[in-house]
């Protein structure tokens, strides 16, 4: 288990400080390997702050190129990127928000053959039914936990499935409470709302990771950004 240098423990000194967190779980995220798939507005915003909060090596799945119309919501992206690989384009910037973390950049899709048995945690930062799908039939077979966001319009949800400690996974969330048939470039979104949804995937990825604070394990989060209304209901 590689142990935090000086300066790095000087720079996540506030997490450090947090009495669940100490040096041991801030190694841990250190020593953590996550796959986000999905480098767009919740993708976006996720990243950074994983990647800034000390996570060891984050790998972005992404076969898209930036467009024009990303650039309200996709933070990491500039007008110079346009056409440009969004993974490449991310990688750029994230290495000079934390250049200790290690960066992988894949400009594929995800499938239910993708392998995810080496990561530590997937993030599910995509824009499909069939991506989603995928991805939780690829981390219950391999026993890896996710952190599911989903955002459209001005509505945001968000949660938490690992086999070692739920007893559900995405579907039966899309059984239970449904989801849109609409996407953002079908239906709109609010900027922020995408970026309110990426943190919360990023912290509750922290919190699993470092074990410094309970996760939302069987239980599914809906925000109204309209109202700033949340509610979070066991599934």
């Amino acid at each position: 288990m590689r142990e935090l240098s000086y300066p790095q423990m000087l720079q996540h000194a506030r997490h450090i400080m947090l009495p669940n967190m100490d040096i041991e779980g801030q190694e841990r995220l250190y020593n953590s390997h996550v796959l986000l798939v999905g480098v767009g507005g919740l993708g976006c915003a996720a990243a950074q702050y994983l990647v800034a909060s000390g996570i060891g090596k984050v790998t972005l799945m992404d076969d898209d190129t930036v467009d024009n119309s990303n650039l309200s919501r996709q933070v990491l992206y500039r007008a110079v990127d346009l056409d440009r690989s969004k993974v490449e384009c991310a990688r750029t910037q994230l290495h000079i928000l934390n250049p200790d973390c290690q960066i992988e950049a894949s400009p594929s899709r995800f499938d239910v053959d993708t392998p995810v048995d080496k990561y530590d945690c997937v993030l599910d930062c995509s824009d499909n039914k069939v991506t989603r799908l995928a991805i939780d039939q690829a981390c219950s077979a391999a026993g890896v936990p996710s952190v599911v966001g989903a955002a459209v319009r001005m509505e945001g949800q968000l949660g938490v499935f690992h086999t070692a400690q739920s007893r559900t996974g995405y579907c039966d969330v899309a059984r239970l409470f449904g989801e849109s048939k609409l996407s953002c470039s079908e239906a709109g979104v609010l900027s922020p709302v995408v970026g309110i949804i990426g943190s919360m995937q990023a912290t509750e990825t922290l919190k699993l990771l470092s074990g410094c604070a309970p996760t939302l394990c069987d239980q599914w989060l809906l925000l109204d950004a309209a109202t700033m209304h949340m509610q979070t209901f066991a599934i």
